[in-house]
């Protein structure tokens, strides 16, 4: 059986690779990731550009792969809450796609300081130049390991990894719900 996930992510993959048999008995099970595009902003600014990036992801990478059984997208961005005077926080969205249909699962959130989102939004750059820029992290690329920025923040103990597994939990229950009916 052949899954697809529309990043060549590392941390995605093992979030998919992870989640995908506590729900399924899959016996030859094969993912790959795929550098696949979301036709997203690098840094989605609100959930209509976080939903069409994990969507294109799932689908891009569906449509890759000859005999996919269905395939992941994830994509997390920043979201503004209804009173604007609320900081934003960072959500990671999972899209499934089984060559039909869309499923999703929203992962956690987690509230981003004001002054690296008013950089986000100033100056059109992603949240790992921000936190970088602003001091918060030493790793200018601190989105692209397990630990994340929510990582740093938590020390450990919440990390990006499991942020990308709780939204692919969420997107699986979407599926699951589904097949049930």
């Amino acid at each position: 059986m052949i899954i697809a996930v529309g990043s060549p992510s590392p941390v995605e993959v093992k979030a998919v690779r992870e989640v995908l048999p506590m729900y399924f008995d899959f016996k030859d099970i094969f993912i790959r990731g795929l550098d696949v595009s979301s036709g997203a902003p690098s840094q989605p600014r609100n959930q209509r550009e976080i939903y069409f990036g994990a969507d294109n992801l799932s689908r891009n990478a569906f449509n890759s792969i000859e005999n996919c059984y269905f395939s992941f997208g994830i994509e997390s961005g920043l979201v503004t809450m209804p009173d604007e005077q609320l900081p934003r926080v960072n959500r990671t969205l999972c899209s499934i796609f089984d060559g039909k249909k869309l499923y999703h699962g929203w992962g956690g959130a987690f509230v981003i300081d004001r002054r690296v989102s008013e950089l986000i939004l100033r100056e059109n750059i992603d949240l790992d130049a921000a936190v970088f820029r602003l001091g918060f992290t030493r790793n200018p690329h601190i989105g692209k390991t397990e630990q994340g920025y929510i990582g740093e923040l938590t020390n450990g103990l919440i990390t990006r990894l499991d942020l990308v597994k709780s939204s692919v939990h969420m997107a699986l229950v979407d599926y699951r719900m589904s097949i049930k009916k």
